[in-house]
């Protein structure tokens, strides 16, 4: 018995004056599960507004919400017509048909490179399939080189068709 009070002790001292270098204190003590000190977004700003839409086809609120900066959350959902987010993604994903066509409305495929640390994105740019556009979306390079969605503005619910190209003109030069 005194061998056991003995060890516990011990190991009791040897934590008091040598304690652990990774404490285990909570994430908003410690700052992890921020984008601050984590990669949690996108490094491509394209991709972080398809996130939003396949976040919005899976059903998921939280992470559709969390593409943007808390500010934002609240503009998204007003110009949607909603009051908060998170009721903006359920009643939008009520409206998809199509969840695969919605959740690549913005193909992945798409790798322009940004002209500068902002870039506007436009659901009509690109054919929605499957549920509404979304609007327009800014989203602006943060730490980590990942792209948070920083503004909203609203747009049309239906995008207009693409026009057809006016068919090609030919100049003769003399």
């Amino acid at each position: 018995m005194f061998l056991l009070v003995l060890i516990i002790a011990g190991k009791l001292a040897y934590d008091h004056f040598f304690p652990s270098d990774d404490p285990d204190l909570p994430a908003s003590q410690t700052g992890g599960g921020t984008y601050h000190t984590n990669k949690i977004f996108s490094t491509s700003p394209y991709e972080s507004v398809r996130m939003v839409y396949a976040q919005i086809a899976q059903n998921r609120p939280d992470l559709a919400c969390g593409s943007f900066d808390i500010p934002v959350q609240q503009k998204f959902a007003e110009d949607l017509g909603y009051p908060d987010c998170r009721h903006a993604v359920l009643a939008v994903k009520a409206q998809v048909t199509d969840v695969n066509g919605y959740a690549e409305s913005i193909p992945s495929s798409v790798s322009e490179p940004p002209a500068s640390d902002t870039v506007t994105i436009d659901s009509c740019r690109f054919v929605v399939r499957g549920g509404p556009a979304l609007g327009v979306f800014t989203a602006q390079r943060v730490e980590k080189g990942q792209w948070l969605i920083t503004a909203h503005q609203p747009g049309p619910r239906t995008c207009p068709l693409p026009s057809t190209p006016a068919s090609p003109t030919t100049s003769s030069s003399r």
